[in-house]
């Protein structure tokens, strides 16, 4: 008898802690960072933004936390004389001069949302890191200072932009160099808990020059993918920035395959959502269908620029929104079904960008391969204010179509609950609560007591 109540109270700890663990960890993860889903959404900020002129300046009061469970601050660049990071006025007048007090009122919003710093970009090049990453000594002290500023600044971690290693003038070596440089850095962010993040470059030959895909997938808090710039003014012909498909290996689907062929964590990657878009000067208007338009089409010079970004070739959503709304041009909006993303065009004007339509289906796509979540760049690009209508139409999209997903899942758990078909792996705290009530019920029946 003893023997019997003895395995019945092991039993009855076994199931209550798995029904204390399975409760708690459904609510945390329907409730991730603040979110109602289970999926990371990373939030770039452009620092230079600030600057634009009217409405298309940027402030940190614009910033919605709960769109996000990570925000990005970049760039940062590298000063190769000390290892240390080198912000700009930029970075003190979006974030003011004591940052770290701005990033607290953005923590007490929502407490969980993590703030990283983003350091490199295009700007800052590929060899001055080539350098970095092939120095042990120089590696040690740049670790040393990037732990000094993330804790001055209250910062949660570092978003690593290396564009890219073993090109641009990079090392043969960068491959494993790199490799190197994150396992250091990750080593001491792990006493910490700090994040740490890189980008991934999305063609394929970045990615085989660049990246031990493997190795990434262990260092690695996330891999944010750039899905996006697979055309632009340096093409030969026009394309979809950021097509979800295509006839080549310019799309999200081929980058991403292939990164999972390569042995990448799918929770560990992310996918590259743009809140800009592309645009062109066509050469010859007359060699397109008006009705149907398509990619493909020869055009001139950088393609034009938007009122506040100033930049030939780039136009933020919300600089794209407002040429839509202005009743003095005449845009139409087609959907292209190749690339799985809109074109615009007015007259010999063309654009290509990603709109609700667009998002929905790389959020579908995301959640059909087991990704880990979304890297949305930039909010400022987004229409912030609503100019247009509704604030960040784009980033709310993606956490819209994120809580629709999680209230189908749920749907799914409470419908097998009726019919008796519980999926294995299904988080369920009512299959929980019934195995714990049954153990319960068999601890009755033995007369046993806990204590």
């Amino acid at each position: 008898m003893k023997t019997s109540r003895f395995y019945c109270q092991c039993l009855f700890f076994y199931f209550f802690c798995g029904f204390l663990g399975t409760t708690f960890g459904f609510i945390q993860e329907i409730t991730i960072n603040g979110s109602h889903h289970n999926k990371v959404v990373i939030c770039h900020v452009e620092i230079w933004s600030v600057y634009r002129k009217d409405a298309g300046a940027f402030s940190i009061e614009e910033i919605d936390p709960s769109l996000c469970t990570h925000l990005v601050f970049g760039y940062t660049h590298l000063n190769e004389t000390t290892d240390e990071i080198i912000i700009f006025e930029s970075w003190t007048k979006l974030l003011g001069r004591k940052s770290h007090e701005n990033i607290s009122k953005l923590k007490a919003k929502k407490p969980d949302i993590k703030v990283l710093v983003s350091m490199g970009g295009w700007l800052d090049g590929s060899i001055k890191y080539s350098r970095l990453a092939a120095n042990p000594k120089r590696v040690q002290r740049f670790v040393n200072n990037t732990l000094d500023f993330i804790k001055e600044n209250s910062l949660d971690g570092m978003h690593l932009v290396w564009q890219y290693p073993g090109k641009r003038g990079g090392l043969t070596t960068d491959k494993e160099n790199y490799i190197q440089l994150l396992k250091e850095l990750k080593f001491a962010f792990k006493e910490f808990n700090y994040t740490l993040t890189a980008c991934i470059g999305s063609s394929k030959d970045t990615i085989d020059y660049g990246y031990d895909i493997p190795k990434l997938s262990e260092i690695l808090d996330y891999m944010l993918v750039y899905n996006y710039d697979y055309h632009g003014w340096w093409s030969r012909m026009t394309g979809a920035n950021s097509g979800l498909t295509g006839p080549d290996f310019l799309n999200t689907e081929y980058s991403i395959n292939y990164l999972l062929k390569l042995g990448a964590n799918p929770h560990k990657l992310l996918l590259g959502i743009p809140l800009f878009g592309r645009s062109y000067i066509l050469n010859d208007t007359k060699s397109f269908n008006e009705n149907q338009p398509k990619f493909g089409q020869q055009f001139v010079g950088h393609g034009f620029e938007g009122p506040y970004t100033k930049e030939e070739g780039l136009l933020t959503y919300h600089e794209i929104c407002l040429l839509f709304k202005n009743s003095s041009q005449n845009w139409t909006i087609f959907w292209d079904d190749e690339s799985n993303t809109p074109i615009a065009v007015d007259e010999d004007r063309m654009i290509s960008f990603d709109n609700e339509q667009a998002i929905i289906l790389k959020v579908q796509f995301a959640l059909n391969h087991g990704l880990g979540g979304f890297s949305a760049y930039a909010v400022d690009n987004d229409d912030f204010r609503g100019d247009c209508g509704i604030k960040y139409p784009l980033l709310g999209t993606i956490e819209r179509e994120l809580s629709t997903y999680r209230y189908k899942i749920d749907n799914d758990i409470d419908n097998n609950l009726s019919t008796g078909e519980i999926r294995s792996g299904s988080i369920n705290y009512k299959s929980s609560l019934l195995m714990l009530l049954s153990v319960l019920f068999a601890a009755e029946n033995f007369s046993f007591v806990i204590f």
